[in-house]
């Protein structure tokens, strides 16, 4: 696997379709149904926390600039440490990986292929991905590089073109479910911005780390800008009453946009685009996924591995055959085990690492002296 460094415009095209894939699957929906006509209201709030962790993240991040979360968790407690903690991002990675393709397999049979078995949908997925970690993060980075531009303007379209339908009274009352569903239960809304942990395994791939401050903070922006104008398109088109077990309500936006010939059938180009995407994310997922086994195992090459994943995954991928059963699964997941492992558990290494050296350097100044 080529493990060359990322520049600063790779890593920001990486770090983007990380996060941004968020909007394109049921995120903005979960938002609405848990806050009402607040949603809007709710994104900037958990926008705000969102850009004081990464703050808090990168101070924390500048005492061990070239350790991942694997270094600072051996660093900690040893090979053991380390191990337990790169199994459980490893089960981590690869549940959310089978929540993406699973739940976009599953709308796109929905609506495009209604007779065909979800294992060609699946396979036809899990392909480009096993194709694209061949190459390795390098060659991904660029595809992302390429992705998302053209999956952000497609957004941008798909946002205005609807205009003219929009209700702008929908987003009243302000507060919507109330005080605490906006602010206090709301801030479980973290989770849809739970692409940021993947920051924790960056510092060996970049080119110049001394540049993971800009990165992260233009993907944040970024991916946040997104969320943002998605819900408020939501609100004021279709009113905040929306079913979070319908997959992909913004999918429906396409169905509004109808300006005659010159745009008809827009719903399947923003489809495709939606597809390259989540194909983008996916094998950035996987590649990370070997990362970690890579480091683990102390391995060379993970080319092998990488076909042996492919087919676990490919047969994890189709496990829930009954999709409410799997939608439940996959919330409850999404919205609490992501969000103590990426807000709590890897910044409290990374306080502890720094209490450990802190320590180590008292105990190596007093034996000098």
């Amino acid at each position: 696997m080529n493990n060359s460094k990322l520049n600063n415009l790779e890593a920001i095209g990486l770090l983007s379709i990380i996060m941004a894939n968020k909007v394109i699957l049921n995120l903005p929906e979960l938002i609405i149904s848990s806050t009402g006509s607040a949603a809007w209201l709710n994104t900037i709030y958990i926008t705000v926390i969102a850009f004081i962790f990464l703050s808090i993240i990168l101070k924390l991040m500048n005492h061990f600039p070239e350790f991942d979360i694997l270094d600072i968790s051996e660093y900690i407690g040893g090979s053991f440490l380390k191990f337990v903690v790169g199994i459980f991002q490893i089960i981590l990675l690869f549940f959310i990986a089978n929540i993406v393709i699973r739940s976009f397999s599953y709308t796109l049979k929905t609506i495009y292929f209604t007779q065909s078995p979800i294992l060609f949908i699946v396979l036809f997925m899990v392909v480009p991905v096993l194709i694209a970690n061949t190459f390795g993060l390098k060659s991904i980075s660029k595809i992302c590089l390429y992705v998302v531009p053209i999956a952000y303007i497609g957004l941008v379209i798909l946002l205005l073109a609807p205009v003219k339908d929009f209700e702008f009274q929908r987003i009243f009352p302000i507060l919507g479910y109330g005080i605490d569903a906006t602010f206090f239960s709301g801030i479980s809304n973290l989770f849809a911005l739970s692409g940021l942990g993947y920051i924790f395994l960056l510092p060996q791939n970049l080119g110049n780390n001394t540049n993971i401050k800009k990165i992260t903070t233009i993907s944040l922006a970024l991916s946040v800008s997104a969320l943002f104008f998605s819900i408020l398109c939501m609100l004021f088109t279709f009113s905040y009453h929306v079913n979070p077990n319908e997959n992909m309500n913004l999918y429906l936006l396409t169905m509004v946009v109808h300006h005659g010939n010159v745009i008809h059938g827009i719903n399947i180009l923003f489809m495709i685009i939606w597809i390259l995407s989540i194909i983008a994310y996916i094998s950035t997922t996987v590649f990370f996924i070997l990362f970690i086994l890579k480091k683990l195992g102390r391995l060379k090459y993970t080319n092998s591995l990488n076909y042996s994943f492919s087919s676990l995954f490919l047969s994890s991928c189709i496990v829930f055959q009954n999709y409410p059963q799997f939608y439940f699964v996959a919330q409850s997941f999404m919205e609490h085990v992501i969000l103590y492992f990426v807000f709590l558990l890897e910044p409290l290494l990374f306080i502890i690492a720094i209490i450990k050296h802190k320590i180590q350097s008292s105990l190596a100044k007093k034996t000098m002296t």
